[in-house]
């Protein structure tokens, strides 16, 4: 700044001097004008050249002010985390640390809470705490602390990514060497910050059980708990299995009740048959997905077979068995995602195996393009052939999830307290990235189905 007030100085002292001499040299006028108006020497809707000089400094200066008063953050700056914290705190945490060397070139210190003692300086602050409503963060301002507290652990990750990519615009901050300082009146505007936890997609696979069974377990009345779970986890896209044409009718009346008394609003539904595209008996693997969220590009259904235009089935396998799909456009980000849900053959690994490896193949082009869920229940365990050939080109989601919900370890009971196991997967390829998963074993006044049903959120 001293320098630019020099640059000034010397150019204002320039042109005096200029002007000076010119006059000293000029031959004297014998009638002098009566008056020194410049204005009978120069057009008055010109600039000259020394007032076009010192706008333009005034301009410099004006862009190279810092336009805020804030916090500054420094190599004497930590982050600070519960003792107690988790993984995904720690990750945060280490995630805010890294962006901050890279982008700000100033390398912060993660320290825990109980380690922290008395220490002095500015601190970048992260706890969980608990708010009204899930999924809540928010951020405050003490001193020289900016404070990020969230329900969870997820919404402090994202809350922390959204923080990281609008401090390190101008809008927000200013970043000089060795020193990152956020505008004070910017901060109430973070707590209204988009991250992608708000635009992330959750996903349930149901197999439905298609038959009345005894002991309160009727279609009719698990119709009635599985509108209840619909409205507790308001998943995005749901793939079931066992659905028949009784169980289409009412998913359509639950359709229409989830759209006139919840935020859920309408569902859409693709699928057919596995007895043939016009049947009307049978099992559908329908799909459910919400219209006011996604809008459907393509849908399809194959079967599992080496006829897979027609109702057809391998070797061996009990019943003909297909996989439905559709290409979906998200309204939110745009983005284009495919979903598949599928149900493998009850008889032999050989026979499912074969099922996979022929669904694979017919996915292979489409699963590297989009972001991509398998939903289904697969009749097979984790140690299981099939489950070997779908993980050779996809992942597990309850594997790689962030966070594991789940109380229970089965997803097929039979309607009992013990026995059964884990054959209900959603599977995803590496386009997108699941942050919570679950098991749905809670009852709803009685079972759903003979399985629970299985929930993954992701973000892409």
């Amino acid at each position: 700044m001293r320098k630019l007030h020099r640059t000034i100085a010397l150019l204002l002292a320039t042109a005096v001097c200029a002007a000076a001499f010119a006059a000293c040299t000029a031959s004297p006028s014998s009638n002098p004008p009566a008056t020194t108006d410049s204005s009978e020497f120069t057009d008055s809707s010109e600039t000259t050249d020394t007032e076009k000089a010192t706008a333009t400094v005034s301009e410099a200066e004006t862009e190279t002010e810092p336009p805020f008063v804030g916090l500054t953050f420094d190599a004497t700056t930590r982050i600070v985390i519960p003792a107690d914290a988790d993984e995904i705190t720690r990750n945060a945490a280490d995630r805010m640390a890294a962006t901050i060397a890279e982008k700000a070139g100033i390398t912060l210190a993660v320290v825990s809470a109980d380690e922290d003692g008395a220490a002095n300086g500015p601190v970048l602050a992260l706890a969980i705490r608990s708010f009204d409503s899930e999924r809540s963060y928010a951020f405050t301002v003490e001193e020289q602390t900016l404070r990020l507290e969230a329900s969870d652990s997820t919404t402090l990750y994202f809350a922390a990514e959204a923080l990281l990519e609008a401090w390190l615009t101008p809008d927000f901050g200013l970043r000089t060497a060795g020193v990152l300082s956020l505008a004070e009146s910017r901060v109430a505007e973070l707590n209204g910050l988009t991250t992608r936890q708000d635009t992330s997609i959750r996903v349930l696979s149901q197999n439905i059980r298609y038959k009345d069974d005894a002991n309160g377990n009727s279609v009719s009345e698990r119709a009635f708990r599985f509108r209840q779970l619909m409205m507790e986890y308001c998943p995005d896209l749901v793939g079931t299995q066992e659905t028949t044409a009784d169980w289409n009718q009412k998913f359509s009346t639950m359709i229409k009740y989830l759209d006139r008394y919840t935020d859920l609003g309408e569902y859409g539904m693709v699928g057919c048959s596995r007895e043939g595209r016009d049947a009307t008996d049978g099992e559908w693997n329908t799909i459910l997905y919400r219209k006011d969220r996604f809008e459907l590009l393509d849908s399809d259904t194959t079967w599992l077979s080496y006829t897979p235009n027609e109702a057809s089935a391998v070797e061996g396998s009990l019943c003909k068995r297909i996989c439905t799909w559709a290409l979906l456009k998200d309204k939110r980000t745009g983005e284009t995602v495919l979903f598949a849900n599928t149900h493998l053959d009850h008889g032999t690994d050989e026979v499912r195996s074969q099922q996979m490896t022929i669904l694979m193949d017919y996915l292979a082009d489409r699963i590297g393009q989009y972001p991509f869920y398998l939903t289904g229940d697969f009749n097979c365990y984790t140690n299981d052939p099939p489950y070997a050939t779908v993980t050779e080109r996809l992942q597990d989601s309850h594997k790689t999830t962030w966070t594991d919900l789940s109380t229970e370890t089965r997803t097929y009971h039979a309607y009992k307290e013990t026995g059964g196991g884990e054959i209900d997967f959603i599977f995803h390829n590496n386009h997108t990235t699941p942050i919570r998963y679950e098991i749905i074993s809670k009852g709803y006044d009685g079972y759903v189905s003979d399985h629970y049903g299985v929930i993954a959120e992701f973000v892409n």
